[in-house]
């Protein structure tokens, strides 16, 4: 997992339940990850199955996987 992923992944922490794409790019961006890669990052967070999609009223969610702390400490 590279910088940004971790980056985003401890970012993701605050969210419990789940977010929103949306929601991840109001609250995650800044210095090391712009808004427009969040999604790129997320896609990636998927791929590595550190983070799952839900489906819920029509509308993509997203939800982290078990106890990041480890991880996200590299």
């Amino acid at each position: 997992m590279n910088e940004t992923e971790r980056e985003l992944l401890s970012k993701l922490s605050v969210f419990s339940g789940g977010w929103t794409l949306e929601a991840a790019e109001r609250i995650c961006s800044g210095p090391l990850l712009e808004e427009w890669e969040i999604l790129d990052r997320l896609s990636s967070l998927v791929d590595k199955s550190l983070v799952v999609t839900e489906e819920h009223e029509g509308a993509t969610r997203y939800r982290s996987i078990g106890n990041r702390a480890p991880i996200c400490r590299g």
